[in-house]
């Protein structure tokens, strides 16, 4: 009996040490084409894990032939005015559902697709830092809303989002930027995003992306929408304004997204506090005077009460379901 059950030992150990031999030397094909991706306009996203896809670049048709489009601060300048015009054309007044039948037919949309193609020719260094935080912000949520119309958003489901995130891109000044590079790289600092099993966006020391990327600001969280109905809404941000309206969104979020369980003792969050945790504070104390300083006064008064009630203890922080469903006008 003995010798059966180290036979058995043997074979289990020598089919486990196979998968295991297998499994690396598919992280070591990936890592290699990923790195030699990275050479060529970073053409490929992480979805999760070793899973890579090609980029789908949504702006690669003709330009619009305009002398006035070809700096970056005047193309910004003229895409924010066309945002605008999207969003009073087919974008709820709250900016909470849209309509993305009725923005795929409108000439406004039309005249968009043509303007976004300039993006190939600009580069984000010739930005301020204000410019790049606005300009970033509003590519982001139009992006998601072009990359839903043009069908990448499969069907519903956590995979298919992911896809959609790690793919839709925009070529800006011959680089490949995902819905992911936007957020996570450039607009957060190049920090991880919140799927388990990712990278850093811009991973390498010499990647050229990291020369235009900003200082993780919090408040961005409140600005940018997934296409979900938990998601904050959309508006568009301008750079002479963007501190003052990334504190309305801020305010406007968490006025309508933070509750009090006198029961419990806890106080309930979107789940984006849990998803990007690290931007808030890495503790539920630092997350809750994250809160205070960034809330509106009404709110901030009552988790000031709050917290009384709560003593000696700390107010414990739950989450709240998010609703994934698209953001669609129903």
């Amino acid at each position: 009996f003995l010798s059966d059950f180290c036979r058995i030992c043997e074979v289990a150990m020598s089919d486990a040490f196979r998968r295991l031999v297998l499994y690396l030397s598919c992280a070591t094909i990936f890592m290699s084409n990923i790195n030699n991706s990275e050479s060529l306009l970073f053409p490929k996203g992480q979805v999760i894990g070793f899973w890579y896809e090609p980029k789908v670049v949504l702006n690669d048709g003709d330009k619009l032939g305009s002398d006035e489009v070809q700096d970056a601060v005047a193309l910004v300048e003229h895409l924010k005015k066309q945002m605008l015009e999207i969003k009073s054309n087919g974008i709820q007044d709250d900016g909470s559902s849209v309509d993305y039948e009725k923005i795929k037919a409108s000439p406004v949309f039309g005249k968009y697709l043509r303007l976004v193609n300039n993006l190939r020719d600009i580069h984000l260094e010739q930005l301020s830092s204000a410019q790049k935080k606005s300009c970033l912000i509003n590519l982001y949520n139009c992006l998601l809303v072009h990359a839903i119309i043009n069908g990448l958003l499969k069907e519903e489901g956590t995979l298919s989002r992911l896809k959609l995130y790690a793919t839709a891109s925009y070529n800006i000044g011959g680089v490949l930027y995902s819905l992911n590079d936007i957020e996570n790289g450039l607009l957060r600092g190049n920090r991880k995003s919140a799927v388990p099993l990712t990278f850093q966006p811009f991973r390498r020391s010499d990647d050229m992306r990291r020369k235009i990327m900003l200082e993780c600001d919090p408040r961005i969280h409140f600005a940018l929408n997934c296409g979900a109905r938990s998601c904050p809404p959309i508006g568009v941000y301008s750079s002479t304004q963007v501190d003052e309206q990334l504190n309305r969104a801020t305010k406007g979020f968490l006025d309508q997204s933070v509750f009090f369980d006198e029961t419990t003792k806890s106080i309930s969050l979107s789940m984006l506090f849990s998803w990007y945790r690290k931007d808030f504070g890495s503790t539920d104390v630092e997350v809750i005077q994250w809160i205070k300083r960034n809330a509106s006064e009404e709110l901030a008064d009552r988790i000031t009460a709050f917290e009384k009630v709560c003593e000696p203890l700390v107010p414990k922080i739950t989450f709240m379901p998010y609703d994934w469903n698209l953001n669609s006008v129903i």
